[in-house]
């Protein structure tokens, strides 16, 4: 009889520290609510990287443009009766202003 209460508290200390041990090792790792900030976290900072990207390659393809369009000044004034440079400054100009638009709107200006 009393081998048999030992055996039977021997079990239940066993099954004791077997859930325990499970409890201890569980609460070790994330929970599903920080799993889905964690988530969230990440999809917002690739979100703004990706909005930081467009911006820059905008930003750039501004600064070129602004080039061209002073080279294209600078030949219609070699070449002031050329037709199709003045065209294409027209043309330059209202890619300049789109392009600005995008940018500003990125920016949040408008």
């Amino acid at each position: 009889m009393i081998d048999t209460i030992k055996n039977i508290s021997a079990i239940i200390v066993l099954v004791g520290m077997f859930f325990g041990g499970y409890t201890y090792i569980d609460s070790r790792y994330a929970q599903k609510g920080e799993v889905e900030a964690q988530t969230k976290q990440t999809v917002t900072i690739l979100e703004k990287f990706k909005t930081d990207m467009n911006k820059d390659r905008l930003e750039q393809n501004y600064i070129n443009i602004i080039n061209v369009e002073r080279q294209y000044k600078a030949l219609i004034i070699q070449h002031p009766s050329d037709k199709n440079l003045k065209q294409e400054l027209k043309e330059i100009q209202i890619e300049k202003n789109e392009i600005k638009e995008k940018l500003d709107k990125i920016r949040g200006l408008k």
